[in-house]
């Protein structure tokens, strides 16, 4: 978790504001093809297919591959990459630090855009991972699909990804990362639903296949957004809070989702299905508080330094 506070601003150093979009999609398409590739290694090892080590469990030992590819596909990163920055020593006082951190943070969310970006971050980020945290037993209860089957869609889900990441992006940087963020999330807005009236279980692959794309679309345009709306001086700070809130967003969601699912009826899978359905409302409120970002995104990074 902690990396991800230098990963994510490193995109300024990497690509021009009027491709941060494409750079973008390509750091998520990296990610998704990198979780296929994962899957398709572990999973004899897991299966007990492939045995590493006599007498020690299958499911431990796929974290031996893990780590070994982990460490070699690190490496090109941190021995060719070299920061734009200078580098200075600067004497950090920790305890400083915290007492500043309030009002530094404050002083932040003053920026324009941030503020509001991080709201409504909050609330369409929120359904989305409750949605796909619980997608498995949304299957399994709805539909009675098995574990081999579930496997399957999820790749099936991780390829359109893979596909939509960089697509979204090159959309983002000419038409727009706002206006692609927007048709995101209103294309969010028509999925949940479709999901949760859809009947036939062939309907729902299609439907979920397609919401791969919007999967693969979403992180891709908010970290670009958010690179383009943060002063370059608290890029690091900025991007600290958009790691804390995709990890902690998922509050109301889920509160939400446990609620309905426990206390609604059973019958038909009435309970499910509201759940997956009442996700679509926590992004419309997303969407309608993005609406009011700025409008000239392109422009705001000009005058960051």
């Amino acid at each position: 978790m902690f990396c991800f506070s230098y990963y994510h601003p490193i995109l300024e150093d990497i690509a021009v504001p009027e491709k941060q979009g494409l750079a973008s999609g390509w750091g998520q398409f990296g990610n998704w093809t990198g979780q296929i590739v994962g899957l398709l290694i572990a999973l004899p090892i897991a299966t007990g297919a492939v045995i590493l080590f006599a007498n020690s469990s299958s499911r431990a030992q796929t974290l031996i591959p893990a780590s070994i590819l982990f460490f070699i596909f690190s490496l090109p990163i941190l021995i060719l990459f070299k920061e734009k920055s200078k580098k200075e020593n600067i004497s950090i006082s920790i305890r400083g630090e915290y007492k500043n951190i309030v009002k530094s943070s404050i002083d932040m969310f003053k920026f324009d855009g941030v503020g509001r970006f991080f709201l409504a971050y909050f609330f369409f980020n929120d359904a989305i991972i409750t949605a796909s945290n619980n997608f498995p037993i949304y299957l399994e209860k709805v539909f009675g699909v098995n574990d081999q089957t579930k496997s399957f869609l999820l790749i099936g889900i991780i390829i359109t990804s893979a596909i939509g990441a960089p697509l979204s992006g090159w959309i983002a940087d000419k038409v727009g990362l706002k206006k692609t963020l927007l048709g995101v999330l209103a294309g969010w807005v028509i999925i949940f639903p479709m999901l949760a009236i859809a009947n036939s279980f062939i309907l729902f692959i299609v439907i979920t296949l397609i919401m791969g794309f919007w999967f693969g679309s979403i992180w891709t345009i908010t970290r670009a957004l958010l690179l383009q709306l943060t002063p370059a001086n608290v890029l690091n700070k900025s991007f600290t809070y958009y790691t804390l809130i995709e990890r902690f967003a998922t509050l109301i969601g889920p509160i939400s989702w446990g609620l309905i699912v426990t206390w609604l009826p059973k019958t038909n899978n009435i309970n499910y299905r509201t759940a997956i359905f009442s996700m679509a409302v926590f992004v419309l409120i997303g969407l309608l508080i993005a609406r009011k970002l700025p409008n000239h995104l392109n422009n705001l990074s000009d005058n960051r330094l």
